[in-house]
């Protein structure tokens, strides 16, 4: 037995199961929450949704998220808003870490009460994923591999990841990714 971990079973089937395999997010679980912030604004509010949750939306992803990541900044609007219930939460992240031009392929999800929601395009998101180190977005990138041809990937890196591929930091761990994800040198 290691300590930590549940005691060998000798019984067949599937022991370790319940503690590998948790909930998942649902994509109507991010729309009712965005429709609760949106009936809480007192005036049109926009925000473009980037990172796992704008994934889950576009059926991209199945995984669970506790927030809902806004490029750039969270308005004002929505920090000052009182708390609505919900296990997600607004967060946000730097549009840096996107290729260049993802503003011209954001995707319109709709108005939830006054809020207007857009959504990070999936293939810019996972490009912005091969230029992280984090374990979590490894862990994406792996899911989501299969679901972008990589000759697309590849025509994506070299017309929109230049910059990206510029800082020293995240080339290496692009360089990693690229490696783990296709077996061969990042091509850019």
């Amino acid at each position: 037995e290691t300590p930590g971990l549940p005691p060998i079973q000798s019984k067949p089937g599937f022991p370790s199961l319940g503690w590998k395999v948790g909930p998942v997010t649902k994509p109507d679980t991010i729309k009712k929450f965005l429709r609760e912030l949106g009936r809480g604004l007192s005036g049109p509010t926009e925000i473009v949704i980037g990172g796992s949750s704008s994934l889950i939306l576009q059926g991209l992803l199945i995984r669970n998220t506790e927030d809902v990541d806004v490029v750039d900044e969270v308005p004002p609007a929505l920090r000052n808003l009182r708390s609505v219930q919900s296990d997600l939460h607004i967060a946000h992240f730097q549009s840096h870490f996107l290729p260049d031009g993802w503003e011209l392929r954001q995707i319109s999800l709709g108005d939830f009460g006054h809020l207007r929601v857009y959504l990070v395009d999936g293939l810019d998101i996972y490009l912005g994923k091969i230029f992280s180190a984090r374990e979590k977005d490894q862990a994406d990138l792996t899911y989501l591999q299969p679901r972008f041809e990589k000759e697309r990937v590849l025509r994506h890196l070299q017309q929109s990841g230049k910059r990206l591929a510029g800082d020293p930091k995240l080339r290496q761990a692009a360089d990693d990714n690229w490696y783990i994800q296709y077996g061969d040198k990042l091509p850019i």
